[in-house]
């Protein structure tokens, strides 16, 4: 029965996938209560395979234990990840170029960018007026964590 709603899931994702035509992100909520947003540049190929959950795009997969996965969608957004908002923060992200932007925090909170092995590869804290800017440059491709205070935002660099 599991494996039969993990296919009907995976048929609907598809179908998302090739109906919309804006940049969209693919949000996963697992069974413990978390939801991981992936913002995707194209659409994604989505595999199960031996309880296994697999999602490829840009070159990137990123794979779950179908186990730990309650559900899937993918959801279209008008804009890359410009003017992104956490609930009930203030915060906004934007990316321009090499730049990433941001806006809206507490003055002086620590702001960390990780990978996804959770190494830290670039720190610094919000001037008195709540914003810090952090260059992407020497970033290779790939998916970045963002963490402002307690909040945490996922990261596509091209």
């Amino acid at each position: 029965m599991k494996k039969a709603f993990l296919f009907f899931l995976f048929c609907c994702v598809t179908l998302i996938a090739e109906a919309a035509d804006a940049p969209r992100y693919l949000a996963v909520w697992l069974k413990n209560g978390q939801r991981v947003d992936l913002l995707l540049s194209e659409k994604p190929n989505v595999k199960f395979s031996e309880g296994i959950l697999r999602f490829e795009a840009s070159g990137i997969a990123i794979e779950y234990a179908a186990a730990d996965v309650k559900e899937f969608t993918l959801e279209a957004v008008s804009t890359g990840i410009k003017g992104l908002a956490a609930e009930d923060r203030n915060y906004v992200v934007n990316q321009s170029g090499n730049m990433l932007s941001i806006s809206g925090a507490e003055p002086y909170t620590k702001v960390h960018l990780y990978s996804t092995d959770g190494t830290l590869v670039s720190t610094c804290a919000t001037a008195g007026n709540g914003a810090a800017s952090i260059s992407l440059a020497p970033l290779t491709q790939g998916i970045y964590i963002l963490k402002i205070a307690s909040t945490t935002f996922k990261i596509l660099r091209k």
